[in-house]
């Protein structure tokens, strides 16, 4: 930790945001935020920007006063937009003023930090000073605003939600989403339904993060449809994950029969989600499909099978450094080398010497990924 803290003082940029970011995920020790606390004045608006965030996080009270002192005649929006965040850790109402300005910002992300503040305040009435910002011209705004209100206007609040859901950007679209991971209602239900089959994948994968915020088994149905059609890598990533949150051994079997019923196709998606997705089942799904006579679910057979780690996938996976396609060929000799298997080298060298041109290409850019 302190090797972490000490880095922060170097002159390198980078180095004091790779040391910052780790720090994010590890910070637990009262000595570290005030240590922290003491650089606030010295680095760049980079690094006190996540600085802050960090210590807005751990309600960190001297960072109030930091705020309370410079906020005023910040030039630079986003140490702004975090500074404001950092006037609601003390939830007194003394800095009311001081958010309320922020409200007529210049810059989007301070008004709606400043939303956000207002309604950290407990016990406040700030209804009155929130209502006009429903109108603010910034989406990310007027969602805070709702976020905010939706307690006291349950019904006329979803209705909102629910135009801002349909909106023709695809950014209003994808931050609705967002905030609606964050209300614990069931009248959000129906709303990402219909978000998680928008045509855009970043709404899509904010809607299955907000569907996976709230465990419930029932979503498992709607996460497997999806993954089942999804192309996007990264909304079938997030989806993999929600199906692990709400239950591994369930969404397996599901994924399972849903495959089934979609031929190769099915079954290369089905094992492609087993390479993140590890349950009692995984391994004995695999090793079925390793006999598929598509060599694409073959491939992504060996990728899955090799993040197990088991000493009997060495000799199932032994037989494919001959298989007859070169791409399973390939991805054999980098699971097989990744067990320190001698003959994976040996294969890519002889796929090296071939007159092969395209395999030879492969075979060389797998050798450079192990270092060879």
């Amino acid at each position: 930790m302190n090797i972490l803290v000490n880095m922060l003082k170097e002159r390198d940029i980078n180095v004091q945001l790779y040391a910052i970011n780790k720090l994010a995920e590890k910070i637990q020790d009262d000595k570290v935020y005030k240590e922290l606390y003491s650089l606030l004045e010295s680095v760049p608006d980079k690094v006190k920007v996540k600085i802050i965030t960090i210590l807005n996080k751990a309600n960190f009270c001297e960072t109030v006063n930091f705020a309370k002192k410079n906020i005023e005649n910040e030039q630079n929006p986003f140490v702004r937009s975090a500074l404001v965040k950092s006037l609601s850790i003390d939830k007194s109402g003394t800095n009311l003023p001081l958010i309320v300005r922020c409200l007529i910002d210049d810059d989007n992300r301070v008004r709606a930090n400043a939303v956000e503040a207002l309604g950290n305040l407990k016990g406040r009435n700030v209804v009155d000073l929130l209502l006009p910002m429903k109108d603010d011209s910034q989406h990310r705004v007027r969602l805070n605003v709702l976020h905010v209100l939706y307690k006291q206007y349950d019904e006329a609040i979803f209705q909102e939600f629910a135009m801002l859901s349909k909106d023709d950007d695809k950014l209003v679209r994808s931050a609705t989403a967002f905030t609606l991971s964050k209300i614990p209602s069931r009248k959000s239900f129906p709303l990402l339904l219909n978000l998680i089959k928008d045509v855009e994948p970043m709404v899509r994968r904010n809607a299955v993060i907000a569907l996976s915020s709230e465990k419930n088994i029932t979503y498992l149905k709607y996460f497997v449809d999806l993954y089942m059609k999804e192309e996007d890598n990264t909304v079938k990533k997030v989806l993999v994950n929600a199906m692990m949150v709400n239950d591994t051994e369930k969404s397996v079997d599901r994924l399972f029969r849903a495959a089934e019923g979609l031929g190769d196709e099915g079954k290369w998606r089905f094992c492609q989600a087993l390479s993140i997705m590890k349950s009692d089942m995984s391994v004995s799904f695999l090793t079925k499909y390793l006999s598929s006579n598509n060599p694409k679910v073959r491939k992504e057979c060996i990728e899955a099978l090799g993040n197990y780690d088991q000493k009997d996938i060495i000799d199932l996976l032994l037989p494919y450094l001959n298989d007859p396609d070169e791409d399973v060929k390939l991805v054999a000799a980098k699971v097989l080398w990744k067990f320190g298997i001698m003959n994976a080298y040996t294969s890519l060298k002889k796929m090296v010497a071939s007159r092969d041109e395209n395999l030879k290409r492969k075979a060389k850019y797998v050798l450079s990924l192990m270092g060879l």
